[in-house]
């Protein structure tokens, strides 16, 4: 049990590095404020999850009560997981979006977008660590696969929103989505039983989650001193808060 706590704690320190990293990359107060924002959304994030993730097992349970195994655990990995997951990090961080009062930039909602992922992630690895070894828990903390994907969500929505192209909208929700299913059937006991090689698309996407870490830390790195990134999305919300 002791091993257990202690593989818990030590897989949280990345993620709570990564957290004071992304406090540091902006000195503005605005930037403060809505970051804490952020961070109450982001660990409030778990209650809708649970909530919305009980209505599509019970819609499950109603609609599709003779599911094949394999399409049971497709749905239960890609909706009641992925999808649920994904879209309340993203209503969550529009919300942050839209109850800040800093006029943010695309760097800037990346970030907080991220906050909010790393958040959510902290607390579900506690879920995690009642079911499953010490590696996996320390395997999701070097990975951090929930960063990964609001990276994706956060820096196309503010391309999105910088670019003026709504097709960037859908992207940086449907690929975090994807990638996410696609990682969590990949390790669905019955899939490896059907075909062991299955479980590559896992360690692929594992391995892909990394890629996007080291991507993230080069993209702040760059815009901070890149005006496309690091102008206001909405200049005209500041002229009229001045008017």
């Amino acid at each position: 049990m002791l091993v257990l706590i202690g593989a818990l704690l030590l897989s949280l320190v990345p993620g709570i590095l990564l957290l004071f990293w992304l406090r540091k990359q902006n000195t503005e107060p605005g930037y403060n404020d809505t970051y804490k924002l952020a961070l109450k959304y982001g660990f409030l994030s778990v209650f809708p999850v649970m909530g919305v993730a009980f209505l599509f097992s019970l819609l499950r349970a109603l609609l599709f009560p003779n599911l094949p195994v394999l399409a049971r655990e497709a749905y239960s990995d890609f909706i009641i997981a992925a999808f649920t997951e994904e879209l309340v990090k993203f209503l969550l961080f529009r919300k942050v979006l839209k109850n800040s009062k800093y006029q943010y930039s695309w760097r800037d909602a990346a970030a907080f977008m991220i906050v909010v992922g790393v958040c959510f992630e902290l607390l579900e690895s506690l879920v995690y660590a009642l079911q499953t070894n010490v590696g996996q828990i320390l395997v999701r903390g070097v990975f951090m696969l929930h960063a990964g994907y609001a990276y994706i969500m956060g820096k196309y929505y503010g391309k999105a929103a910088a670019t003026g192209k709504k097709g960037w909208y859908v992207f940086c929700f449907l690929a975090p989505f994807l990638l996410h299913g696609f990682y969590d059937y990949g390790l669905t006991p019955e899939l490896t039983e059907w075909n062991d090689n299955t479980v590559f698309i896992s360690v692929s996407l594992a391995l892909f989650g990394l890629f996007l870490l080291i991507r993230m830390v080069l993209f702040f790195r760059r815009a901070r001193t890149d005006e496309t990134y690091t102008r206001p999305l909405y200049p005209q919300l500041e002229m009229e808060k001045t008017e």
